[in-house]
């Protein structure tokens, strides 16, 4: 990613593309856009749903809007701060004395995949280098 005269290395866009037996999923960072937005698009065979999740700090809501053909679009927001809700989660198995593992468990697993995925990335890119291919990867 490029600011000014300074080039941040490993940041920018990324696409990811994982093929299932029956769809296929695309995920898209773009830290260079001109707006920041998270959000997620679904597209299924008779309609498609679009969902905005928050993106700062002082934006605690996220919406899901539900487009059908033949049917009027819905539209929903609803409060979405994930780290109050592991927050209270905790808090919540502490006072009733149950385990804590299982949440800690998948937020250990979350952090490995980021980092597996990000040692994967690095490797890939500097065989493409090294073999004189080209990046997917604006970085």
């Amino acid at each position: 990613m490029r600011i000014g005269d300074t080039v941040i290395p490993s940041m920018g866009r990324a696409r990811l593309e994982l093929r299932h037996r029956t769809a296929v999923s695309r995920i898209v960072s773009d830290l260079t856009a001109p707006v920041r937005e998270r959000s997620m698009r679904l597209e299924f065979t008779h309609g498609h749903v679009v969902a905005h999740y928050p993106n700062a700090e002082d934006d605690h809501y996220a919406q899901l809007r539900v487009s059908r053909p033949g049917h009027p679009e819905t539209w929903e927001a609803f409060p979405d701060d994930a780290l109050s809700a592991y927050l209270l989660g905790a808090y919540r198995a502490l006072r009733e004395d149950t385990p804590l593992e299982p949440q800690l468990r998948l937020g250990v697993r979350v952090v490995e995949l980021l980092a597996d995925t990000k040692t994967a990335s690095g490797a890939a890119r500097a065989a493409a280098e090294r073999s004189g291919g080209q990046v997917a990867h604006a970085g």
